[in-house]
């Protein structure tokens, strides 16, 4: 093992760095915590840390990474007074129903859920692994939630169902993220996409999943949304413009307007169809291009060509492995 602060090699079983004076134990594989010989539990969080590895009390893995992230926030509206009038072990089984759901609609789209705190849920799409589409994954976990939610609280009692109602907030953009004290969750967070997200929660009403301009821009050729006017919100200094989700776009956007800009895309397009109807052997076309800028668009517009050829066409989801792959 050598040392995190000086490289120097540390021989087996010492506590300190013979060059700089570093205490080195093993990271607690719950919090990363430094813990010395003779503890059975972590000082940070109280975990067992017995299948520890050995790590220096500096170690790299605490400094943090930038990351280009989704944030997501969501809670359920009515829960302050939910406390007041029912009884704790209601409330919390109703609680633990909740979160379980969520935990599972979350992972399911690629997010983590980062922290739990009352009956807020905070979930990362791009932490720990990023994808080029998490801000789509975001969304659409959050309409799968409140659906999900939603299809609960009709089972349970009116007192229940009719008091209470997701809102979800999320905003995506450059984050600091580094592991945590499990008290804070798993990854502690610095950036304004955070505190954007928590704003937009707060601003949306029961059953709204309001965005942010920079998630919209990555994913309005998927759903549909209303713009909201400017919304005041906490700490900023200007008011922003956000987006309430409406729900996911049945077609791409802009089917009833011409494509301006891509004449020359469509007349390759073009040339390789025919190519392919008249000679009767397939070729592949690969579309490439930042989020927001109209390739679903793009695409919808080549079905369109295919069609008029005489082709059938079909869609299917291709897992993010890569379009090369």
């Amino acid at each position: 093992m050598t040392c995190a602060r000086c490289q120097a090699e540390i021989p087996a079983g010492a506590r300190f760095c013979a060059a700089c004076g570093t205490p080195v134990g093993v990271a607690c594989p719950h919090c990363r915590t430094p813990v010395f010989g003779g503890q059975r539990f972590c000082t940070g969080c109280g975990g067992d840390v017995a299948a520890a590895a050995p790590v220096s009390a500096t170690s790299p893995a605490d400094e943090g990474e930038r990351r280009q992230a989704t944030v997501m926030f969501c809670d359920l509206s009515g829960y302050t007074a939910l406390n007041e009038s029912f009884d704790p072990e209601d409330v919390e089984a109703l609680m633990a129903r909740v979160k379980a759901d969520a935990s599972a609609v979350i992972e399911r789209h690629g997010g983590t859920v980062n922290q739990f705190v009352g009956d807020e849920i905070m979930a990362l799409f791009g932490i720990p692994v990023a994808r080029r589409d998490d801000a789509r994954h975001a969304v659409a976990a959050a309409l799968e939630l409140h659906g999900v939610v939603d299809a609960y609280l009709a089972t349970l009692a009116p007192a229940f169902a009719n008091s209470l109602a997701m809102h979800t907030g999320i905003a995506t953009g450059l984050v600091v993220a580094r592991r945590s004290d499990a008290r804070a969750g798993d990854f502690a967070l610095t950036g304004d996409a955070v505190n954007t997200a928590a704003r937009l929660r707060s601003a949306a009403a029961a059953h709204e999943i309001v965005v942010s301009a920079t998630t919209w821009q990555q994913v309005s050729d998927a759903f549909d949304a209303d713009a909201t006017t400017p919304l005041a919100l906490k700490g900023k200094d200007q008011p922003l413009v956000a987006f309430r989700i409406r729900g996911a776009r049945r077609a791409p956007a802009g089917d009833a307007t011409a494509l301006v800009g891509r004449d020359e895309e469509l007349g390759d397009f073009r040339a390789l169809a025919d190519a392919c109807a008249q000679r009767r052997r397939s070729r592949v076309v690969i579309v490439r291009g930042d989020p927001g800028v109209g390739k679903s668009r793009l695409v919808a517009e080549f079905v369109a060509t295919a069609r008029d050829l005489g082709f059938s066409c079909h869609g299917a989801t291709v897992l993010d492995f890569g379009a090369e792959t």
